[in-house]
C-alpha cells in the first residue's frame, strides 16, 4: 500500500515503521523484565509478554470480548486461541487489511471508529489496549457502558498524564479520566502501574531514532545544499508544507521516545473497571 505524506498522520507513520521496517507483529510498548537486555529480539518477547499480562486481568466467566483499537491483531489472535469470542474494531484501513490477510474467520472485524460502531451485541469485556486516548473520554466511556452487559468489565491499558502538560497532550489526565469513569457508573476493581516495565521500549525507540531517523533530515539537507543550492531553494519552496510536516514529525518522535520526558509527565497504567 502506498501512502502520501500529505494524507498520512503520525500514527500511520509509526505503524508503517514498526510493522514494515522493524518487522514487529505488535504495536504495543511491551512488558519488560528488569534483567532483559534492550534489543529488538527482547522487544518482540516483551510485546508477547504484554498480551499475556493483559489476559491475567480478564475476569473468570468472560466469554466475549470487544477489542477496541485492535491494531494488527496480536491481542485478538491470542484471545481467540484462548477460547474467547472476539470482535476487533479499527478505523485504520492499513491495520484492517493486515488482519483480513490472516484469514482468521473466528475473529469478527469492524472497520470503523469505536464511537461510530453499530452493533446489537453486548460484551462481557471491552479491551482498550493503548486506544482509549483516541476519542473523547465522555464518548468512549458512555459507549463502553452501552455495549457492556450488566456488571461487564472495561480493561484499559494506556499512557495517562499525571497532570496538565504539553507533552503527551493527546493522552488523558488520570484523575480526570477516573472521575469521568465514575460518572458513568464504573467502579475501579484494579489499578496497576507498569511504567517501569514499558520504559525500555522508549529507550530502544530513542536509540533507533538517534541512530537511523534523525540523521536522515541532516543527510538530505547537506546533499541538496552542497550539490545544488539553487535546487535546494526550489525544493524548499515547492515542498514547504511537506518539509514542515517532516520537522514536526521529528519533534513528535523526539518527545514520544524520550524516557525522561515520559517518566516526568506520564504513567503507563492498567485499569480493570466494572459496570455497576
Amino acid at each position: 500500500m502506498k501512502h502520501k505524506l500529505t494524507s498520512i498522520n503520525y500514527f500511520e507513520l509509526e505503524l508503517i515503521f514498526c510493522h514494515k521496517i522493524l518487522k514487529l507483529n505488535s504495536l504495543h510498548y511491551g512488558y519488560w523484565r528488569p534483567s532483559d537486555k534492550i534489543d529488538i529480539n527482547n522487544l518482540r518477547k516483551a510485546q508477547a509478554r504484554y498480551t499475556k499480562h493483559l489476559l491475567d486481568f480478564i475476569p473468570r466467566g468472560t466469554k466475549n470480548i470487544l477489542d477496541v483499537g485492535c491494531g494488527v491483531g496480536d491481542n485478538a489472535m491470542v484471545l481467540e486461541k484462548k477460547g474467547y469470542s472476539v470482535t476487533g474494531v479499527t478505523p485504520d484501513k492499513y491495520q484492517y487489511e493486515i488482519l483480513k490477510s490472516m484469514n482468521n474467520d473466528n475473529i469478527s472485524l469492524e472497520l470503523t471508529k469505536f464511537e461510530n460502531l453499530k452493533t446489537d451485541k453486548k460484551f462481557d469485556c471491552i479491551l482498550m489496549s493503548e486506544s482509549s486516548h483516541y476519542f473523547d473520554m465522555d464518548v468512549g466511556l458512555k459507549k463502553s457502558k452501552d455495549l457492556l452487559v450488566r456488571n461487564g468489565y472495561l480493561l484499559v491499558a494506556n499512557i495517562f498524564r499525571k497532570k496538565q502538560s504539553k507533552e503527551f497532550g493527546e493522552t488523558h489526565i488520570e484523575s480526570e479520566w477516573v472521575n469521568c469513569a465514575e460518572k458513568y457508573g464504573f467502579n475501579i476493581i484494579q489499578r496497576r502501574d507498569i511504567t517501569k516495565n514499558v520504559l525500555p521500549t522508549l529507550v530502544f525507540g530513542e536509540e533507533m531514532y538517534k541512530k537511523y531517523l534523525a540523521p536522515i533530515g541532516e543527510i538530505i539537507d547537506v546533499y541538496f545544499k552542497k550539490s545544488s543550492p539553487a535546487r535546494a531553494k526550489i525544493i524548499e519552496l515547492i515542498f514547504a508544507k511537506d518539509i514542515k510536516r517532516l520537522f514536526s514529525l521529528q519533534n513528535y518522535l523526539y518527545e514520544h521516545l524520550n524516557s525522561s520526558i515520559f517518566e516526568k509527565t506520564a504513567r503507563y497504567l492498567v485499569f480493570l473497571l466494572q459496570k455497576s
